[in-house]
């Protein structure tokens, strides 16, 4: 390494450094002008240009050169010249800009890219470079670089947070750039850092960060697929592959899927086209169990068909024991009612009953006719009858969930903002029933603690009330849901107040009073002795 005295005009700037950390201006240099008097305290490195001979190529000290030139004009400027090879003069460049410690994420994530791209480095190499504690550090901060173009300005002038950036990636490829560029500036002025928690364990409501979140939920609803609306076990592997966007990919289990993800208790399928192929090919594997086991046809896929939707008529046509019956396999309905009936008729929720095209008006008509044979059976109760019975049910039920409702609350939890969220998750789902006091935005500040708590144990209950609809006879509905009950105290471990139960049970009971007064223990009964 040699000193030597050089014209500040031949020496250029190192070839890695970013364009933006050459743009110096005199105010940014009142730091330096101890130049003036006594001139560099550490001399400028630069190396001979390997491409343009006669010039110089600095290594590090830009600010040092740009303050020589504006305190001392004219005057040649001293330099240590050595030989650096051209990875060793992008680590020091590296390791000088991150010093001043005002790097932004997306520049750290282009020297991580440059520097891997370039000399074949190794994460962890490139982690010790930047003084990063792990490669998964390294990961995080490259794929921001996945992020579109407007989004990475934003981050890079430091009006979008790095930790909201992040959150946006996995979206990219389903919102596109339009709608993922609004979601960006919906957070715009958000903190880098989220707030620590309160003592009462919550977390301070920042505005920026809410407008964000909501966008983004606003955007992928209607567009992701709900994980909870799957009817196949999450760790189910199809073991299949199917089309995606014009490439082949297998289908993994939903549980370990990198699809899979959770907003704001949500959960959702970020790439719909997987989620419906899984639906397919879990479809036709029940299906083909079902025709197993029924000896039936699965319909190929060049066999014309006709589908039967009437389930009544379907039942009859599966009484023909026609040649010509096929099973289909078809999504699965939303309707509840008409799950259980498909269910009842074909087997599966998702199977319906077909019939080839060729014999489709020959077994319907014997399928009619089979109906027409049949005695029709008389109602024995009219349908206001029962309306009244079942309005009488639901009455003496709902008493007793009150009731139990008050023991339940106990278990709730008693932070004000952790209970608002759950309830405000629960009642997005099923409804804001009951006294709750809402607007257009959803729950006012106006609801007590203990209001939500009682509201929570009542919809968490509502579930065995659930019983009392399908049902036919008054007495057998309310001992179904005076047995969830119990079940449901049993598994908590809740003891409810006595007399709990009495409108559950029928009113020419004669069961005692103290047996019904509260949950006991069952006695067993002692064993017969031998004479």
């Amino acid at each position: 390494m040699t000193r030597q005295l050089i014209d500040p005009a031949l020496v250029d700037s190192n070839r890695y450094q970013p364009p933006t950390r050459l743009d110096f201006t005199p105010d940014s240099l009142t730091d330096l002008d101890s130049i003036k008097t006594i001139g560099f305290i550490h001399t400028p490195r630069a190396r001979p240009h390997p491409d343009r001979p006669g010039r110089y190529e600095l290594v590090e000290g830009h600010r040092r050169r740009a303050a020589w030139i504006l305190y001392r004009p004219g005057l040649p400027m001293p330099c240590e010249i050595a030989e650096v090879t051209d990875q060793a003069l992008f680590e020091t460049m590296a390791i000088e800009n991150i010093a001043r410690r005002d790097l932004s994420a997306i520049e750290r994530a282009l020297l991580l890219r440059n520097y891997i791209d370039q000399f074949k480095a190794t994460q962890s190499a490139a982690a010790k470079l930047l003084g990063l504690q792990s490669q998964s550090a390294v990961s995080h901060l490259l794929s921001l670089l996945e992020l579109p173009a407007p989004i990475q300005s934003l981050v890079a002038a430091g009006q979008l947070p790095e930790r909201l950036a992040r959150r946006l990636i996995p979206y990219v490829h389903l919102l596109g750039e339009k709608k993922c560029l609004a979601i960006a500036q919906a957070g715009q002025g958000a903190p880098e850092h989220a707030p620590d928690r309160t003592d009462e364990g919550d977390r301070p409501v920042i505005k920026p960060e809410s407008h964000f979140l909501h966008a983004l939920i606003k955007a992928v609803d209607p567009i992701a697929k709900h994980i909870n609306a799957a009817y196949w076990p999450m760790n189910w592997d199809p073991k299949t592959s199917a089309d995606m966007g014009g490439t082949q990919m297998p289908l993994p289990a939903c549980d370990s899927c990198p699809f899979n993800k959770v907003l704001d208790y949500r959960r959702y399928c970020i790439r719909p086209a997987c989620f419906t192929a899984k639906e397919t090919a879990w479809n036709s594997q029940a299906v083909a169990r079902i025709a197993k086991e029924r000896k039936l046809s699965v319909a190929a896929p060049d066999e014309k068909v006709k589908i039967v939707h009437d389930l009544d008529q379907a039942r009859a046509v599966l009484a023909t024991h026609s040649d010509a019956i096929r099973l289909v396999p078809a999504p699965q309905p939303k309707d509840y009612g008409e799950r259980m009936r498909r269910q009842q008729v074909t087997g599966s929720p998702t199977a319906v009953i077909a019939i080839l095209s060729s014999q489709a008006d020959e077994v319907l008509a014997a399928a009619v006719a089979r109906q027409k044979s049949k005695p029709a059976v008389k109602p024995q109760v009219s349908y206001n009858d029962r309306q009244r019975e079942y309005k009488v049910v639901r009455e003496r039920a709902q008493a007793a969930l009150a009731i139990c409702a008050t023991s339940l609350m106990s278990l709730m939890p008693t932070q004000p903002r952790t209970l608002r969220l759950i309830v405000e998750t629960i009642g997005g789902q099923i409804g804001y029933r009951g006294n709750l006091d809402i607007d257009k935005d959803g729950l006012t500040s106006k609801n007590t603690p203990t209001q939500l708590r009682a509201w929570l144990a009542e919809a968490i209950l509502d579930g065995c009330n659930q019983l009392t609809y399908a049902s036919k006879s008054m007495d057998n509905d309310l001992s179904e849901t005076r047995e969830a009950l119990l079940a449901f105290a049993y598994t908590y471990k809740i003891t409810y107040p006595p007399g709990w139960d009495a409108t559950l049970l029928p009113a020419a009971s004669v069961i005692p009073a103290a047996k019904r007064a509260g949950i006991q223990k069952r006695t067993p009964k002692k064993k017969a002795t031998k004479r």
